[in-house]
């Protein structure tokens, strides 16, 4: 196998690692690792110290997922950018510069989709927004707030989402119209009228 860390650090020096190299470079460590834990484990391990999951929750209402880049670079497929350029996949880089017969491209490629199976197994958290007059007393706000939250959970039990992977917003109702074409025009989910 050839030494990927020195190849890496050259990119880093240039400002030119990618979320490929990155991971590939996990994998690297984690194939490399002296330890007798699992590869699997060191792998997933330091794509946790790696990668930080999408939190915003507009890019989550807009259909993002947490690992969303992190699984498609795993599955194999490039990511594009805005001017155009894309990077390369983990099988170009890992033949270009890692792997130096079939059999460590072949255990890289268990590694990637090992993981991809954990990574893809971590439920993705959906966002409800609960919209509540500040105008009205405190406890009409409490009780239009449970009517929202029992019709949610209806509607939660039919589309099959656990409340498990929940995050409830409550936000001030002021202006239901602009309220209204602010999520429509940034495809924010269904708006539920209740």
């Amino acid at each position: 196998m050839k030494n990927f860390k020195e190849h890496f650090r050259q990119l880093a020096r240039q400002n030119l690692t990618t979320i490929t190299d990155v991971i590939v470079l996990a994998a690297y460590k984690a194939l490399n690792a002296k330890s007798n834990t699992d590869k699997l484990e060191i792998f997933i391990s330091i794509l946790g110290q790696s990668f930080t999951p999408v939190t915003n929750p507009i890019k989550l209402a807009n259909g993002q997922t947490p690992h969303q880049k992190l699984k498609i670079q795993l599955a194999g497929g490039r990511i594009w950018f805005s001017d155009g350029s894309s990077t390369n996949t983990l099988k170009q880089i890992v033949e270009k510069e890692v792997a130096e017969n079939a059999e460590e491209t072949l255990l890289f490629s268990q590694l990637f989709a090992n993981a991809l199976d954990r990574i893809s197994d971590i439920r993705e958290t959906q966002y409800s927004y609960v919209f509540v007059n500040p105008g009205l007393s405190a406890s009409q706000r409490i009780v239009q707030t449970n009517h929202a939250a029992i019709e949610l959970g209806h509607e939660l039990n039919r589309q099959n989402i656990s409340i498990k992977d929940l995050h409830l917003v409550l936000c001030p109702l002021t202006d239901a119209n602009a309220i209204s074409n602010l999520l429509s025009e940034n495809n924010i989910g269904e708006l539920l009228l209740i």
